[in-house]
């Protein structure tokens, strides 16, 4: 394969080099922007609960961040409810604070008068990132904030966002570092500035085509900054290491005489071909990486890794070819000094020395080793945390002023119910009471949760209630109308019976007067007949005392009436109230059934949409369980629309008419009710206004009717009576007498005749007005008994009561209620519960206090933990936790158990690729060996440095666990191409002589020189990476250039031949019946190089 590839190469110099250039150009333009690509780092890793915690809260929350205003009180309290309002208003972003309506719950995120802080959710836009919403959320409070107030934005999207912001800052700084680096090493190295710039502007084509084509990957898949990081460290090394061993052996072969053409096909063939080997095993490593790697950081760095790796590859098969090829002789033009000496120089003998006395130096290096490799014991590591930022960085303020104000690292339990609603009054009681055991839990300062929401629910879900108590004032009211009726109609017998009393004593005293004028004229008539007159007079005043006696029981029965018809009206003014409250009630049922329907509406939507999906999928359609699927979506569909809404068999939808439509049509029957319900208010205020009528006239009736009557009636018994006594005494003046008399009778005739006038239509009106007030409460009472009229709504109350029993104790109610409340009150609940949804999922935010990492917080993440796990249990409600404190603890253990495998699976992989390529069993795993002691020592320089109390280079006081393993595996994978480049040319000359010496001598006088450039080039790179403020890079740059200065030093030059000379032989041992399967693998391209004097000599 590399054969033909530097053939073409060779041939088409020119093509070749004006394709890489217009595809360098290309890519490059594709990758301008890359940086705002890519997302923040993220430390979830897929299989825990912080990952289903993720999955569980999807589409109904976002990303979580905390505002943090400092400053003075009165300015806080001024102009932090403008921020939150503000915050609560902006297109996907949702804020609760001390500020928020019905807020009593959150009143610990004001943990002091100048402290105060905002719990946001943002919505990241369809194709965006963290990165892409961080910097105008930033702009936006910073907008709203004024001094002295200031404000501070964390979490872990902002802390992802700043190590992403810091780490590109560094990445930069390190190139612009690191070229200058190259170019002088390169001089070094080939003493010809245009041999040297071959590799370097490989080097440079690798990285900007590498960040081209990461970004492309972006287009499909989510990767992390540390993608970058990784692409152009390596691209830059790689990318010069590679081809600079085309060029080193491109010049040799012009220096033995070969023609250019045929130089550049010699050092393609040979090697190229070590180069293509060397990064076939990197890229074996690398893909080990990907599919073991916990998390999207390291996948991200071994996407990095990989894509610079293969394009090192084609650049050192195909593109430095056909440099070299045009190049020519003038590759050395301008050359300082004579030339490289290809001996090996001071290194060989170096290694002559060493190997004379191999058990001493292996034990020497050994110990040296692992005296630098011991403090690697104490290691510790920890996952993302704000201090390793640089000091100067918003990220690492935020933290500070985070702690100050005694907040730590959230805690966030999705809660999602398994069907229904969370709003059910059961299951928001096992809520609250979760809350308040977390809320016991030691440091934990704040919990905020659907409990917010309970005194904004208090009065729909005592509804029940309220209309269980309307329903008995109604039985009450029926009650009493029954038995006022019946007082009605006893009072209008009295009323008829009293009246009918009346008439007769009115007659029996005109009788009584006319008997009495009869007498006085007889008594005239004949003289005088004193005697009968007086007889007269005296029946006619015990007429009179009988007729005053029949007036006083009228009038104490028209008071009785009047006192009966007074409590009749007070009982009627106490049916209205009652009337209005079932009317207010029946209206607060109505809009609760309105706002009802917009989770049905929602959910008839989601299930057409589904329905719909699955029939343009056109896909599965024999799979019985999408066509189980199907009939399970139609049958809720049909549950939900009903018979007329959906081709539906009669068993799925009936005569139902879907529950939207019946609730459209209870809606409606409600309104009919409530218009009845004031219609029954109208006639009970007439009704109340006829009785105050009646209650008067009887009040007239007795006063100053019957009282006028009886004061009459008591001057014509005087007057009788002094006839009587005149006419016993005085007989002489009879005829004096009996004008009196005449007058008295006429007077007495004038007051009947008075006192008849005036009962008479009293009386008839008092008997009309009862009977008018019995028929109407008749009315009414059967109206109210039978439910009809403007009784009706009771009777759809009744009926919602008895087909729907648990309809106000409903959470869907409140779901409803809580997504028609106010715009800010909406706003402040939705960060807690998506009422959106029905209410089917919520969260419930903790707030420990202790600092990120702290050991404390895996304590605390375990006992929430616990508690959650024991709630879900006992509800089957799903309660997974996540926030930044569990993903920073679940990242942590996953990668203490995760990387021990990691490292096993590399050693292992390395291991049996390197069998085939060194044929020996032996070899490989002394340099497996090898590499894990260089490792380990470069882990005890960074230990010295990075971990303690107090440590050298500040930080932490822990290496970053991602930079722990991307340091192992970018060591072990750069350690191995060293490997390969030295012991393939040991394999040939031993090969060749089969002699083990003349092979360790050989190997180590042909590579010396290259290897040393390779790994100067490298360090260079990684100190310039290594001089950054931001501690992730500085800890990968110390490490890398740690792992290289060992493996090029002390392994290559010492440890590594002394080891062999002591295997002898052995060093090349393989089973026969092994050697006989494995391929025939030339590495190093020596069949080639044999025959190589059979290609064309003739030059371009």
């Amino acid at each position: 394969m590399i054969t033909p590839v530097a053939r073409f190469a060779v041939r088409h110099a020119v093509w070749v080099l004006v394709g890489w250039i217009v595809v360098v150009v290309a890519f490059g333009l594709i990758g301008r922007g890359v940086e705002g690509k890519v997302q923040p780092s993220l430390l979830f890793i897929p299989g825990t609960e912080s990952s289903h915690w993720r999955d569980v809260r999807q589409g109904s929350f976002n990303e979580e961040l905390i505002v943090l205003l400092v400053g003075p009180a009165r300015e806080i309290d001024r102009q932090g409810p403008r921020l939150a309002a503000a915050l609560g208003r902006r297109a996907g972003t949702r804020a609760i604070s001390v500020w928020s309506p019905r807020a009593k719950q959150v009143k610990t995120l004001r943990p002091s008068p100048r402290q105060a802080a905002i719990s946001i959710d943002v919505r990241v836009p369809p194709g965006g990132n963290i990165n892409t919403i961080i910097g105008p959320l930033e702009d936006f409070v910073r907008a709203r904030v004024h001094p002295p107030v200031r404000a501070y934005l964390a979490g872990i999207p902002s802390l992802g966002s700043e190590v992403n912001k810091s780490s590109i800052e560094a990445l930069h700084a390190g190139e612009l570092i690191a070229a200058p680096i190259l170019i002088l090493v390169l001089l070094l190295v080939f003493r010809s500035p245009v041999a040297a710039g071959v590799p370097l502007s490989i080097a440079a084509g690798t990285v900007v085509t590498g960040l081209g084509l990461i970004s492309v990957i972006l287009e499909f898949t989510k990767l992390d900054a540390v993608a970058l990081s990784a692409a152009s460290m390596l691209g830059l090394a790689l990318g010069v290491d590679y081809s600079l061993l085309i060029v080193t052996r491109f010049r040799a072969s012009l220096a033995e005489g070969h023609p250019p053409r045929q130089a550049a096909s010699i050092a393609a063939n040979t090697a190229g071909r070590t180069a293509n080997f060397a990064g076939v095993v990197l890229l074996t490593i690398t893909v080990v990486a990907f599919f073991l790697s916990p998390g999207t950081v390291l996948l991200s760095m071994a996407v990095g890794m990989s894509v610079v790796t293969v394009l090192s590859m084609l650049g050192a098969i195909l593109v430095a070819p056909a440099a070299t090829s045009l190049l020519g002789h003038r590759i050395n033009k301008w050359q300082i000094g004579g030339a490289p000496s290809s001996d090996g120089g001071a290194i060989s003998r170096i290694v002559s020395r060493v190997t004379r006395r191999a058990a001493l130096a292996t034990g020497l290096l050994v110990a040296l080793l692992l005296l630098g490799a011991s403090p690697v014991l104490r290691l510790a590591t920890t996952p993302a945390d704000p201090r390793v930022l640089p000091k100067d960085s918003d990220g690492l303020a935020a933290f500070k002023a985070l702690r100050r104000a005694h907040f730590g690292p959230e805690i966030d339990i999705a809660l999602a119910a398994p069907r229904g609603t969370l709003l059910d009054p059961g299951r928001l009681a096992a809520i609250g009471n979760l809350e308040r055991q977390i809320g016991k839990l030691p440091l934990i300062r704040a919990v905020t949760g659907p409990g917010l929401i309970a005194d904004a629910t208090a009065e729909v879900g005592g509804a029940p209630k309220l209309i269980a108590g309307s329903r008995r004032e109604v039985t009450s009211a029926e009650t009493e109308l029954t038995s006022r009726s019946r007082q009605l109609r006893s009072a209008q017998r009295e009323a008829r019976r009293q009246a009918a009393d009346v008439s007769r004593g009115l007659a029996r005293a005109h009788r009584l007067l006319a008997s009495g004028r009869g007498m006085l004229a007889a008594a005239s008539s004949r003289t005088g007949d004193v005697k009968r007159l007086k007889l007269g007079l005296t029946a006619a005043r015990d007429g009179a005392h009988e007729l005053a006696a029949g007036t006083r029981t009228l009038s104490g029965k028209a008071r009785l009436l009047a006192a009966a018809l007074s409590v009749i009206r007070k009982h009627v003014d106490d049916l209205v109230p009652t009337i209005v409250a079932g009317q207010s009630a029946l209206r607060e049922a109505q809009a609760r059934i309105g706002l009802l329907r917009i989770p049905i509406q929602t959910t008839e939507r989601e299930l057409r949409d589904a329905l719909a999906a699955l029939d343009r999928a056109g896909v599965g359609q024999s799979d019985p369980a999408v066509q189980e699927a199907r009939n399970r979506l139609s049958a809720a569909l049909a549950a939900v629309v009903g018979s007329g809404g959906l081709q539906v068999t009669a068993a799925q939808a009936g005569s139902y008419p879907g529950l939207d439509a019946a609730l459209a049509g209870e809606l409606s029957r409600a309104e009919l009710a409530g218009r009845q319900v004031d219609a029954a208010e109208r006639q009970a205020g007439q009704f109340a206004d006829a009785m105050n009528q009646i209650a008067d006239g009887a009040g007239r009736l007795v006063d100053p009717g019957l009282s006028t009557l009886a004061g009459g009636q008591q001057e014509l018994a005087a007057a009788l009576g002094q006839a009587r006594d005149g006419v016993a005494a005085v007989q002489p003046q009879l005829d004096e007498l009996a004008g009196g008399a005449q007058s008295l009778l006429s007077t007495g005739g004038e007051l009947l005749e008075t006192s008849g006038a005036r009962a008479k239509p009293l009386l008839t009106q008092l008997q009309q007005g009862l009977s008018a007030a019995s028929r109407r409460i008749d009315t009414i009472r059967g109206q109210l008994r039978q439910r009809s009229g403007p009784f009706q709504p009771l009777r759809t109350l009744g009926t919602l009561g008895r087909d729907s029993p648990g309809f106000f104790r409903s959470g869907y109610l409140i779901a409803a209620g809580l997504e028609g409340a106010r715009a800010d009150q909406r706003a402040a609940i939705a960060g807690l519960v998506d009422s959106a949804r029905g209410g089917s999922k919520a969260r419930i935010l903790v707030m420990p206090d202790v600092p990120t990492n702290d050991p404390r917080q895996d304590h605390i993440v375990d006992e929430v933990r616990t508690l959650t796990h024991r709630f879900q249990h006992a509800t089957g409600i799903a309660a997974p936790v996540g926030g930044t404190a569990p993903e920073l603890t679940d990242f942590a253990r996953v990668n203490r158990t995760r990387v021990p495998l990691l490292i096993v699976a590399i050693c292992l992989v390395t291991y049996l690729a390197l069998i085939p390529i060194l044929r020996s069993l032996v070899l490989p795993a002394i340099a497996v060996a090898l590499n894990m002691l260089t490792v380990a020592a470069a882990f005890g320089v960074l230990t010295l440095l990075f971990v303690g109390d107090n440590p050298p280079l500040g930080g932490v006081g822990k290496l970053d666990v991602v930079t722990v393993t991307g340091i192992f595996v970018v060591t072990f994978a750069l350690s191995i191409d060293y490997q390969v480049f030295l012991l393939t040319r040991m394999r040939e000359e031993y090969v060749r002589t089969q002699s083990h010496t003349s092979a360790v001598k050989f190997g180590i006088s042909k590579t010396a020189r290259v290897v040393t450039g390779a790994a100067a080039i490298m360090l260079g790179v990684f100190v310039a990476f290594a001089l950054s403020r931001f501690s992730l890079i500085q800890q990968l740059g110390i490490g890398l250039a740690t792992a290289v200065l060992i493996d090029a030093t002390i392994v290559r030059l010492g440890l590594l031949p002394s080891i062999m000379t002591l295997a002898g032989h052995r060093t090349w041992w393989l089973p026969r019946w092994l050697d006989e399967k494995l391929p025939l693998l030339d590495t190093e391209g020596a069949m080639f190089a044999r025959d190589a004097g059979h290609l064309p000599t003739v030059s371009r």
